[in-house]
């Protein structure tokens, strides 16, 4: 499955870019952030960054 491209965004993405990037729901990046497959930084109390590294060590695990 291609990904779809991202530009200007950097390495950094925000939980729905990141759902873009591996073309699947929203839903599906919060399910793995909740069981602690996808792992994520804090920016302050509310926001949460995913590097693209771990979303694509994730979907290597996924698609194994």
């Amino acid at each position: 499955m291609p990904k779809a491209v991202l530009p200007e965004h950097g390495p950094w993405y925000t939980p729905a870019q990141s759902a873009t990037y591996l073309q699947c729901s929203l839903r599906t990046i919060h399910r793995w952030i909740e069981l602690g497959t996808l792992p994520t930084h804090r920016v302050g109390s509310r926001i949460v960054r995913i590097h693209r590294d771990d979303l694509d060590a994730v979907m290597g695990r996924v698609s194994a």
